[in-house]
């Protein structure tokens, strides 16, 4: 299976509010690019969870790990939506 042709399924469920999914990852992206986009918001959060640990960080920089992860996230369970799907149908 080439990385190539594989691509992302759409996901709504996540970021959620009371009215639903705030944010989603759009179907038919290439998972190389969903997952370079992942891997940079994961480096972001492991920045920020360093500042943490380090005592040098703000109140609010914990809310932004937990949308940063919860972006990643819906990134890689697209990706990985898209790769089962596309195995599925060989």
């Amino acid at each position: 299976m080439s990385s190539l042709s594989v691509v992302t399924t759409r996901q709504e469920l996540f970021c959620k509010l009371p009215t639903g999914g705030l944010l989603s990852v759009n179907e038919g992206v290439p998972i190389t690019d969903a997952l370079e986009h992942a891997s940079c918001l994961l480096a972001c959060v492991n920045s920020l969870s360093a500042s943490i640990g380090d005592g040098n960080a703000e109140p609010v920089d914990a809310y932004a790990i937990q949308y940063l992860n919860e972006l990643a996230k819906g990134l890689i369970d697209a990706c990985v939506s898209g790769a089962l799907r596309k195995e599925a149908s060989q």
